[in-house]
């Protein structure tokens, strides 16, 4: 059906604070790049980090898959989006364990690190981002 062939980190603006720990973390699809000539997919991938004051983390990837599907293929070719979002879904599944891993290395050197927990990606589309709340205290 596809390969998944790299993940890479795209942005990342983070300092050192006293931000510990993050109120929420939004987790999104920020979109999608299909090139016919090769059948790559890259996926773009976005974890923002809220803390006090206002204050937030934005840290964006991008996962490439190559497609060998026929079906898959036309899909994207065609511009179904209907299709796509559900596609997304599976590639969104094969990426975010890279993903988790990786923003808990780059927050690991500091005083708010953050451990993502496993969750189901199948929520994860172009309109869906995941929305994690930190419990409170009481």
């Amino acid at each position: 059906m596809f390969t998944y062939l790299d993940f890479k980190l795209e942005k990342l603006e983070y300092e050192l604070s006293e931000v510990h720990p993050y109120e929420e973390i939004v987790i999104g699809v920020t979109g999608y790049d299909y090139r016919r000539k090769n059948r790559l997919l890259s996926v773009g991938i976005q974890i923002l980090l809220c803390g006090k004051h206002d204050k937030e983390v934005p840290m964006e990837f991008t996962s490439i898959f190559s497609l060998q599907d026929e079906g898959l293929i036309r899909d994207f070719e065609e511009d179904d989006i209907d299709a796509i979002n559900s596609h997304i879904k599976r590639f969104m599944a094969v990426a975010f364990p890279y993903v988790r891993e990786a923003v808990q290395t780059i927050t690991s050197y500091t005083i708010s690190e953050v451990k993502l927990p496993i969750i189901d990606c199948s929520r994860l589309d172009l309109d869906h981002d995941s929305v994690l709340e930190r419990k409170s205290d009481s």
